[in-house]
């Protein structure tokens, strides 16, 4: 629940930049989720393997949406100094 109201107020603002806002969450939760799944891949025996392998993609996946340029400009973006 707390989730769809962050994306529906970024997305209010001007367009580029709130599916830009969006962009970067999903970055944030996929470096989250990546760094959490590694981690716990040494806790739990089972599938080991696969979880260490998926938490390693979701990392890289995350962090190259976050240090796409693209990304950070159209969060930085206002309705004043986009040209969309």
């Amino acid at each position: 629940m707390g989730c769809t109201a962050i994306v529906g107020v970024l997305l209010i603002r001007p367009p580029i930049a709130g599916v830009a806002a969006v962009a970067l969450l999903i970055g944030i939760w996929l470096i989250t989720i990546g760094v959490v799944r590694f981690v716990a891949a040494f806790e739990i025996a089972e599938s080991r393997g696969w979880n260490i392998v998926a938490g390693l993609i979701e990392l890289i996946a995350g962090i190259a949406i976050i240090a796409d340029p693209n990304t950070r400009e159209g969060a930085a973006c206002d309705s004043h100094r986009c040209t969309g």
